[in-house]
């Protein structure tokens, strides 16, 4: 019964193993009684379109993830703790670089996205792509791996690769599957929301334009007037 996986096929929840922790394990390295704890702990997360591990006690848990961890011959407890403390930097350099938009700033922005579309000189999906691409700078970060920002505030590049895309797997219904003709007509000089570097081929840098400038500093009504007493 403590033989190892090698004559036995493998556990019932194997392929969820790969989709959970982006682990491909060896069965061999766990014995049938390790195999069939994972089954259990595994087919006590199951829902009906998944996996809750949210479900699990922490000891089960933690125990689950040694048992991953001993099949896909990895720590995950290291790991995890490496992509934690990745991501901390990757915070707090966000943080250095980003450029927040203040309460009139935001305002002044939707106005004149509004009065863009009202004039037809924006279609909706040309709204929806400068929204995003505004977000990506309000945070300093990128949707996509082979995006990244250079500079900070009011100097910040976003810099991508134009054959790998911007929006990474954000745009799941594939609806802004257009978006590089609308960053392109976006940073088009008498459109001027955002503006092109000089540069050829796929690598591409974008700045906030001229156009988005003027819109973001605009004067706008005093926010208390909108107030209804």
């Amino acid at each position: 019964m403590n033989g190892t996986l090698k004559s036995r096929r493998k556990p019932q929840w194997a392929d969820a193993v790969i989709w959970l922790f982006g682990v491909r394990p060896n069965w061999e390295r766990v014995t049938e009684r390790e195999a069939a704890e994972l089954d259990e702990l595994l087919g006590k997360a199951a829902i009906p379109h998944g996996f809750d591990l949210g479900t699990l006690s922490g000891r089960e848990r933690t125990r689950l993830e040694q048992l991953v961890g001993k099949a896909g011959g990895v720590d995950l407890a290291e790991q995890g703790r490496r992509e934690a403390a990745a991501e901390k930097e990757r915070e707090k350099e966000a943080a250095m670089r980003r450029r927040p938009f203040n309460r009139e700033e935001t305002t002044n922005y939707f106005r004149a996205v509004f009065a863009a579309l009202e004039n037809e000189d924006l279609w909706c999906d040309d709204a929806a792509l400068l929204t995003v691409v505004l977000a990506m700078f309000a945070s300093g970060k990128t949707l996509a791996s082979r995006c990244y920002f250079t500079g900070a505030g009011d100097s910040l590049v976003l810099h991508l690769n134009m054959n790998f895309g911007l929006l990474g797997s954000s745009d799941g219904a594939g609806s802004l599957g257009g978006w590089k003709q609308r960053l392109l007509f976006l940073s088009e000089p008498e459109q001027g929301w955002l503006q092109l570097e000089p540069g050829r081929g796929p690598e591409r840098a974008f700045r906030l334009g001229p156009r988005l400038r003027e819109a973001l500093a605009g004067a706008a009504a005093p926010l208390e007037a909108e107030v209804v007493a």
